[in-house]
Protein backbone atom coordinates (compact mmCIF):
# COMPACT_ATOMS: atom_id res chain seq x y z
CA UNK A 1 0.00 0.00 0.00
CA UNK A 2 1.05 3.56 -0.89
CA UNK A 3 1.33 5.94 1.75
CA UNK A 4 2.28 9.90 1.38
CA UNK A 5 1.31 13.38 1.91
CA UNK A 6 -1.79 15.19 2.28
CA UNK A 7 -3.85 11.51 3.60
CA UNK A 8 -2.30 10.51 0.07
CA UNK A 9 -3.39 6.79 0.01
CA UNK A 10 -3.51 3.99 -2.46
CA UNK A 11 -3.36 -0.15 -3.10
CA UNK A 12 -2.57 0.11 -6.73
CA UNK A 13 1.41 -1.06 -7.00
CA UNK A 14 1.83 0.82 -10.29
CA UNK A 15 0.51 4.08 -8.29
CA UNK A 16 -0.44 7.79 -9.56
CA UNK A 17 -0.69 11.27 -8.10
CA UNK A 18 -3.13 12.97 -10.44
CA UNK A 19 -2.47 16.74 -10.65
CA UNK A 20 0.67 17.11 -8.85
CA UNK A 21 0.88 20.30 -6.97
CA UNK A 22 3.10 21.72 -4.66
CA UNK A 23 1.40 20.12 -1.40
CA UNK A 24 2.77 16.80 -2.81
CA UNK A 25 6.00 17.16 -2.08
CA UNK A 26 7.01 15.14 0.88
CA UNK A 27 8.30 11.01 1.52
CA UNK A 28 6.36 8.64 -0.30
CA UNK A 29 6.45 4.86 0.90
CA UNK A 30 5.28 1.91 -0.02
CA UNK A 31 4.42 -1.39 2.24
CA UNK A 32 4.20 -5.26 1.05
CA UNK A 33 3.04 -7.29 3.35
CA UNK A 34 4.11 -10.92 2.49
CA UNK A 35 3.12 -14.40 4.00
CA UNK A 36 4.19 -15.57 7.02
CA UNK A 37 3.67 -11.79 8.40
CA UNK A 38 6.89 -10.30 6.14
CA UNK A 39 6.36 -6.82 5.59
CA UNK A 40 8.82 -4.95 2.89
CA UNK A 41 8.89 -0.86 3.02
CA UNK A 42 10.62 1.22 0.64
CA UNK A 43 10.46 4.59 0.12
CA UNK A 44 11.32 7.75 -2.08
CA UNK A 45 11.22 11.65 -1.60
CA UNK A 46 8.98 13.51 -3.90
CA UNK A 47 9.60 16.96 -4.71
CA UNK A 48 7.53 19.31 -7.01
CA UNK A 49 9.04 22.30 -8.93
CA UNK A 50 7.67 24.89 -10.95
CA UNK A 51 6.98 23.61 -14.34
CA UNK A 52 7.34 26.23 -17.36
CA UNK A 53 4.76 27.63 -20.04
CA UNK A 54 5.73 28.25 -23.37
CA UNK A 55 3.87 31.32 -25.86
CA UNK A 56 4.55 32.05 -29.12
CA UNK A 57 3.05 34.22 -31.85
CA UNK A 58 1.52 32.51 -35.00
CA UNK A 59 3.27 31.91 -38.14
CA UNK A 60 2.23 33.58 -41.22
CA UNK A 61 3.29 32.25 -45.33
CA UNK A 62 6.16 34.48 -46.64
CA UNK A 63 7.25 35.42 -50.44
CA UNK A 64 10.30 33.17 -51.18
CA UNK A 65 13.74 34.80 -50.50
CA UNK A 66 11.92 36.75 -47.51
CA UNK A 67 12.23 36.92 -43.55
CA UNK A 68 10.20 37.13 -40.94
CA UNK A 69 10.34 37.31 -37.17
CA UNK A 70 9.40 34.76 -34.80
CA UNK A 71 8.72 35.40 -31.02
CA UNK A 72 8.02 33.15 -27.74
CA UNK A 73 8.27 34.05 -24.50
CA UNK A 74 8.82 31.93 -21.40
CA UNK A 75 9.59 34.34 -18.38
CA UNK A 76 11.22 31.34 -16.14
CA UNK A 77 13.07 29.67 -19.24
CA UNK A 78 16.78 29.04 -19.14
CA UNK A 79 17.23 27.66 -22.45
CA UNK A 80 15.45 27.75 -25.83
CA UNK A 81 16.09 25.43 -28.63
CA UNK A 82 14.84 25.81 -32.30
CA UNK A 83 14.69 22.83 -34.49
CA UNK A 84 15.32 22.56 -37.49
CA UNK A 85 18.39 25.57 -37.29
CA UNK A 86 18.09 26.18 -41.18
CA UNK A 87 16.73 29.61 -42.08
CA UNK A 88 17.29 31.04 -38.41
CA UNK A 89 19.78 33.63 -37.92
CA UNK A 90 20.09 31.89 -34.07
CA UNK A 91 18.28 28.66 -32.86
CA UNK A 92 19.10 29.21 -29.26
CA UNK A 93 17.51 32.68 -28.80
CA UNK A 94 13.31 33.33 -28.53
CA UNK A 95 12.93 35.53 -31.37
CA UNK A 96 15.45 34.58 -34.37
CA UNK A 97 14.71 36.12 -38.13
CA UNK A 98 13.59 33.16 -40.29
CA UNK A 99 14.77 33.12 -43.77
CA UNK A 100 13.34 29.50 -44.94
CA UNK A 101 14.24 27.65 -48.61
CA UNK A 102 10.92 26.69 -48.74
CA UNK A 103 7.84 24.97 -46.62
CA UNK A 104 9.36 24.34 -42.42
CA UNK A 105 7.99 22.98 -39.55
CA UNK A 106 9.83 24.81 -36.63
CA UNK A 107 10.00 23.58 -33.53
CA UNK A 108 10.71 24.89 -30.36
CA UNK A 109 11.24 23.08 -26.77
CA UNK A 110 12.24 25.61 -23.60
CA UNK A 111 13.71 24.37 -20.14
CA UNK A 112 13.91 26.26 -16.97
CA UNK A 113 16.40 25.92 -14.67
CA UNK A 114 14.60 23.06 -12.50
CA UNK A 115 14.64 20.77 -15.94
CA UNK A 116 10.91 21.07 -16.60
CA UNK A 117 10.45 21.63 -20.57
CA UNK A 118 7.48 22.87 -22.97
CA UNK A 119 7.53 22.77 -26.37
CA UNK A 120 5.56 24.64 -29.55
CA UNK A 121 5.23 24.13 -33.94
CA UNK A 122 5.46 27.11 -35.62
CA UNK A 123 4.68 26.63 -39.65
CA UNK A 124 6.15 28.88 -42.35
CA UNK A 125 5.05 27.99 -45.51
CA UNK A 126 7.08 29.48 -48.57
CA UNK A 127 5.13 30.90 -51.65
CA UNK A 128 7.69 30.53 -54.36
CA UNK A 129 7.86 33.42 -56.61
CA UNK A 130 7.08 33.74 -60.09
CA UNK A 131 9.37 32.93 -62.78
CA UNK A 132 8.66 33.20 -66.71
CA UNK A 133 10.64 31.13 -69.45
CA UNK A 134 10.05 32.60 -72.98
CA UNK A 135 12.50 29.56 -74.10
CA UNK A 136 15.03 30.21 -77.19
CA UNK A 137 14.67 31.83 -79.87
CA UNK A 138 13.02 30.46 -83.14
CA UNK A 139 13.31 30.94 -86.29
CA UNK A 140 11.17 29.95 -89.09
CA UNK A 141 10.11 30.53 -93.33
CA UNK A 142 7.48 33.08 -93.50
CA UNK A 143 3.95 31.35 -94.37
CA UNK A 144 5.13 28.82 -90.94
CA UNK A 145 3.68 28.51 -87.75
CA UNK A 146 5.90 27.38 -84.63
CA UNK A 147 5.18 26.20 -81.05
CA UNK A 148 7.24 28.70 -78.22
CA UNK A 149 8.92 26.44 -75.47
CA UNK A 150 7.54 28.74 -72.55
CA UNK A 151 7.56 27.65 -69.12
CA UNK A 152 6.16 28.81 -65.56
CA UNK A 153 6.94 28.37 -62.44
CA UNK A 154 5.88 29.66 -59.11
CA UNK A 155 2.74 29.73 -56.40
CA UNK A 156 -0.22 30.99 -57.30
CA UNK A 157 0.14 32.91 -60.47
CA UNK A 158 -1.24 34.09 -63.90
CA UNK A 159 0.16 34.21 -67.12
CA UNK A 160 -0.15 36.01 -70.60
CA UNK A 161 1.84 36.09 -73.70
CA UNK A 162 2.20 40.03 -75.81
CA UNK A 163 1.42 40.86 -77.87
CA UNK A 164 -1.60 38.92 -78.77
CA UNK A 165 -0.91 39.37 -82.42
CA UNK A 166 -0.27 36.00 -84.71
CA UNK A 167 -0.45 33.68 -81.85
CA UNK A 168 -3.47 31.17 -81.03
CA UNK A 169 -3.52 31.68 -76.97
CA UNK A 170 -2.02 33.79 -74.65
CA UNK A 171 -2.61 32.51 -72.04
CA UNK A 172 -0.71 29.07 -73.15
CA UNK A 173 2.69 28.38 -71.78
CA UNK A 174 3.54 26.81 -75.51
CA UNK A 175 1.48 28.69 -77.65
CA UNK A 176 1.83 28.27 -81.61
CA UNK A 177 3.11 31.64 -83.30
CA UNK A 178 2.50 32.72 -87.32
CA UNK A 179 4.11 36.14 -87.33
CA UNK A 180 4.58 37.19 -91.48
CA UNK A 181 8.15 39.18 -90.42
CA UNK A 182 10.52 39.24 -87.05
CA UNK A 183 8.73 39.49 -84.03
CA UNK A 184 9.48 39.26 -80.11
CA UNK A 185 6.52 37.37 -77.86
CA UNK A 186 6.70 38.58 -73.90
CA UNK A 187 5.68 36.09 -71.24
CA UNK A 188 4.50 38.01 -68.33
CA UNK A 189 3.96 36.20 -65.14
CA UNK A 190 2.54 37.43 -62.14
CA UNK A 191 1.97 36.32 -58.26
CA UNK A 192 -1.31 36.23 -56.88
CA UNK A 193 0.36 36.71 -53.53
CA UNK A 194 2.24 39.76 -53.97
CA UNK A 195 4.89 37.69 -54.57
CA UNK A 196 6.19 39.89 -56.83
CA UNK A 197 6.46 39.31 -61.50
CA UNK A 198 8.59 37.62 -63.37
CA UNK A 199 9.34 38.62 -67.37
CA UNK A 200 11.10 37.03 -70.10
CA UNK A 201 10.81 37.14 -74.26
CA UNK A 202 11.48 35.53 -77.42
CA UNK A 203 12.47 36.63 -80.44
CA UNK A 204 10.59 34.71 -83.66
CA UNK A 205 13.36 35.14 -86.75
CA UNK A 206 11.05 35.06 -90.27
CA UNK A 207 12.55 33.89 -93.45
CA UNK A 208 11.54 34.73 -96.86
CA UNK A 209 14.39 32.24 -98.20
CA UNK A 210 17.52 30.37 -97.22
CA UNK A 211 20.62 31.98 -97.06
CA UNK A 212 23.46 30.23 -97.97
CA UNK A 213 27.13 31.88 -98.25
CA UNK A 214 29.26 31.83 -101.41
CA UNK A 215 32.61 31.54 -99.31
CA UNK A 216 34.08 30.53 -96.39
CA UNK A 217 37.82 30.91 -94.82
CA UNK A 218 38.42 28.12 -92.00
CA UNK A 219 41.08 29.07 -90.84
CA UNK A 220 40.00 29.33 -86.81
CA UNK A 221 39.49 33.06 -86.39
CA UNK A 222 36.27 32.72 -84.97
CA UNK A 223 34.96 34.56 -88.44
CA UNK A 224 33.25 32.54 -91.25
CA UNK A 225 35.09 29.18 -89.94
CA UNK A 226 32.04 26.78 -91.68
CA UNK A 227 29.67 26.50 -94.51
CA UNK A 228 26.03 25.92 -93.69
CA UNK A 229 22.47 26.92 -94.62
CA UNK A 230 21.33 29.37 -92.70
CA UNK A 231 17.04 29.47 -92.20
CA UNK A 232 14.68 28.36 -90.39
CA UNK A 233 14.83 25.63 -87.66
CA UNK A 234 11.49 24.13 -87.66
CA UNK A 235 11.50 21.56 -91.03
CA UNK A 236 10.25 17.96 -91.36
CA UNK A 237 13.56 17.42 -93.51
CA UNK A 238 16.83 18.92 -94.26
CA UNK A 239 19.52 17.29 -96.28
CA UNK A 240 22.94 19.32 -97.25
CA UNK A 241 25.54 17.50 -99.07
CA UNK A 242 29.02 19.57 -100.36
CA UNK A 243 30.68 17.81 -103.54
CA UNK A 244 34.75 18.80 -104.75
CA UNK A 245 35.46 18.93 -107.96
CA UNK A 246 36.02 15.54 -109.08
CA UNK A 247 32.27 15.10 -107.50
CA UNK A 248 33.25 13.36 -104.40
CA UNK A 249 30.87 13.71 -101.30
CA UNK A 250 32.93 15.42 -98.32
CA UNK A 251 30.33 16.49 -95.89
CA UNK A 252 26.65 15.62 -95.61
CA UNK A 253 24.30 16.47 -92.82
CA UNK A 254 20.07 16.56 -92.08
CA UNK A 255 20.84 18.82 -89.17
CA UNK A 256 20.82 22.29 -90.15
CA UNK A 257 22.97 23.16 -86.63
CA UNK A 258 25.56 21.45 -88.29
CA UNK A 259 28.39 23.10 -90.53
CA UNK A 260 31.31 21.96 -92.71
CA UNK A 261 34.67 23.16 -91.03
CA UNK A 262 36.11 22.21 -94.49
CA UNK A 263 37.82 18.88 -93.53
CA UNK A 264 37.00 15.17 -95.34
CA UNK A 265 38.05 12.36 -93.10
CA UNK A 266 39.73 14.29 -90.63
CA UNK A 267 42.20 16.22 -93.02
CA UNK A 268 41.78 19.75 -94.69
CA UNK A 269 40.91 20.16 -98.03
CA UNK A 270 42.38 22.26 -100.60
CA UNK A 271 41.38 26.12 -101.36
CA UNK A 272 38.32 25.93 -104.00
CA UNK A 273 34.89 25.76 -104.97
CA UNK A 274 32.99 23.31 -103.57
CA UNK A 275 29.39 22.12 -105.15
CA UNK A 276 26.72 22.12 -102.49
CA UNK A 277 23.12 20.65 -102.94
CA UNK A 278 20.59 21.98 -100.18
CA UNK A 279 16.97 19.95 -99.88
CA UNK A 280 14.31 21.30 -97.19
CA UNK A 281 11.07 20.15 -96.72
CA UNK A 282 9.25 23.46 -94.45
CA UNK A 283 6.51 22.37 -92.09
CA UNK A 284 4.18 23.74 -94.27
CA UNK A 285 5.39 20.72 -96.65
CA UNK A 286 6.87 23.93 -98.68
CA UNK A 287 10.16 22.12 -100.58
CA UNK A 288 13.02 24.54 -101.26
CA UNK A 289 15.91 23.17 -103.42
CA UNK A 290 18.98 25.31 -103.77
CA UNK A 291 22.32 24.36 -105.84
CA UNK A 292 25.23 26.11 -106.20
CA UNK A 293 28.79 26.83 -105.07
CA UNK A 294 30.76 27.56 -101.90
CA UNK A 295 35.28 28.67 -101.90
CA UNK A 296 36.75 27.53 -99.58
CA UNK A 297 39.19 30.73 -99.09
CA UNK A 298 42.55 30.40 -97.06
Amino acid sequence: MWTGPNGYNSTIFSAVIPNVQYNDTGLYKLRKTFYYACVLVDTFYLKVVPGTALTVQPAYPICEGTSEHLFASAPDSVGFLWTPSAGLSNNTIPDPIATPADYTEYKLVITNRYGCKDSALLIIDVYKKPVANAGPDKKINAGDTVILDGSVTGTSVDFQWSPPAFIDDIHSVTPKVYPPQEATYTLTVNSNLGCGSSVSSVKVIVYNDIYVPNAFTPNNDGKNDKFGAIGPDTYKRFRLMVYNRWGQLVFRTTDMNKEWDGRFNGTMQPAGAYVYNLEILSVSNKKITKKGSVTLLR
